[in-house]
């Protein structure tokens, strides 16, 4: 999984000194994100009512066509750090092309609602009225897309680590993006200092989302917002 793999890679990114083990690793699980990139857009988007997939990755290895802005973003975030990191680095000629570089920063950017959050397949473009066909029988507020902490965080951290390492192939808006995008996350934050997410163990999970986001965009450690949201996981 390309959700599974990004982690993966930037836990072992985090080693103090470069094993030999560690090499063929990363190597190989860069190049299982390169390859699952959609690098080709889905057939019959416009009458689907689709938004572009164009530059974005899937949950698992792109098979099922529904790339992810959360996933996207792990993904994006981890390659250009792979590249980056010196003795780990692939050869020049197996880094991801500038292009599919910029792509991924665009589809990225597609899901940014106007209330600064980012969705997961596409920006929100229908009512909460559609709720009350919703057919599922486990799935509330499933009909249309909204703004989710998790997503937000992923996508702020890639939108950082572009603009740090390959701020030349950024497409226009990337600081206005991440400006919005953390004005929605200090709104998710309830008085308490805990963050509601929405999957996973949701306030512990929505925490470790809102504090990463907001620290890979430069929001100090002593920032109130990040105290309140240490004293609520120490509270507990």
């Amino acid at each position: 999984h390309a959700w599974d793999t990004a982690f993966a890679l930037e836990a072992l990114l985090e080693l103090p000194s470069r094993v030999d083990a560690a090499v063929p690793a990363v190597r190989a699980a860069h190049r299982f994100l390169r390859d699952t990139q959609i690098t080709a857009e889905i057939p019959g988007i416009r009458e689907h009512h689709r938004d572009p997939a164009l530059g974005g990755w899937c949950f698992s290895d792109g098979e099922h066509r529904w790339p992810v802005s959360d996933c996207t973003a792990e993904a994006l975030s981890v390659v250009l750090k792979v590249e980056a990191s010196g003795a780990l680095a692939p050869p020049p000629a197996e880094c991801l092309p500038a292009e599919r570089v910029r792509r991924a920063a665009e589809f990225i950017l597609a899901r940014q609602n106007t209330d600064g959050g980012f969705g997961t397949y596409e920006r929100r473009r229908g009512g909460a009225w559609l709720e009350a066909i919703n057919p599922s029988e486990m799935f509330g507020q499933c009909m249309t897309e909204r703004s989710y902490v998790e997503c937000t965080a992923s996508a702020l951290t890639a939108l950082a680590t572009l603009r740090t390492l390959a701020a030349s192939v950024a497409p226009p808006g990337v600081d206005g993006a991440i400006e919005r995008g953390v004005t929605f996350l200090r709104t998710t934050q309830r008085t308490d200092g805990s963050v509601p997410g929405f999957w996973g163990v949701n306030f512990t999970y929505g925490i470790f989302h809102f504090v990463r986001g907001l620290r890979a965009v430069g929001v100090s450690r002593e920032d109130p917002a990040l105290v309140r949201a240490a004293e609520w996981l120490v509270a507990r």
